[in-house]
């Protein structure tokens, strides 16, 4: 069964999200992280073998104590094939950092989720 992670600490966010891809993708199984910390650990469990990856990562930027950056920052250095979504509100200002980090694409949570679930759709479309 496919994995998509969410790493997010919105809660309205975060049920969004779940909603839009449990009507959308039934076949995939959601694990929510609301910190970036936790999603540093599960990544550190894969390098280590300990779980099996995802297919997808959706990464908030902002969170009130911590910054998605450091799980992009781990996830580029590790080489990880995973590939990853970023979805905040953060202004347009950062989607060149992001592409410099190499993620699948940027969505503003103004889009919506509509366009969280085009950007998805995209990246498990093989290419």
């Amino acid at each position: 069964m496919p994995q998509i992670y969410i790493v997010e600490d919105d809660s309205l966010s975060i049920r969004q999200a779940v909603h839009f891809l449990t009507k959308e993708f039934p076949d995939v199984e959601i694990s929510v992280f609301t910190s970036p910390a936790f999603a540093l650990q599960a990544l550190e469990d894969l390098q280590a073998r300990k779980i099996t990856p995802p297919d997808l990562i959706i990464l908030d930027l902002g969170f009130s104590n911590e910054s998605g950056f450091e799980v992009l920052r781990y996830w580029k250095s590790s080489g990880s094939p995973i590939p990853v979504i970023v979805w905040t509100i953060l202004d347009s200002t950062y989607q060149d950092l992001c592409r410099l980090f190499g993620v699948h694409a940027v969505v503003s949570k103004m889009d919506g989720p509509n366009a969280l679930v085009a950007a998805i759709t995209a990246a498990r479309t093989p290419s």
